[in-house]
């Protein structure tokens, strides 16, 4: 469920095309994990903030790969 949702905020936030919004999302994972790892009362798991980061990265990659596959079609038409 974790890495489903990072993959649609993936996706999502490279819809916007702004690198700003990229970079932005990507801190705000790391913020947001900081702190939900302080203010939890047991240990935190560092393999859910590498699901995330990684969930982030297939949902951009995967909107790239499908931005450059319909690119390029429309081209070769």
């Amino acid at each position: 469920m974790l890495f489903l949702t990072a993959t649609c905020i993936g996706f999502a936030t490279g819809a916007l095309r702004s690198v700003l919004s990229l970079a932005l999302v990507a801190t705000l994972i790391l913020f947001v994990f900081g702190g939900a790892a302080l203010v939890s009362a047991g240990p935190v798991s560092l393999l859910s903030l590498g699901i995330a980061i990684a969930g982030y990265n297939v949902g951009v990659m995967a909107l790239m790969g499908a931005v450059f596959a319909f690119d390029g079609r429309r081209q070769t038409a």
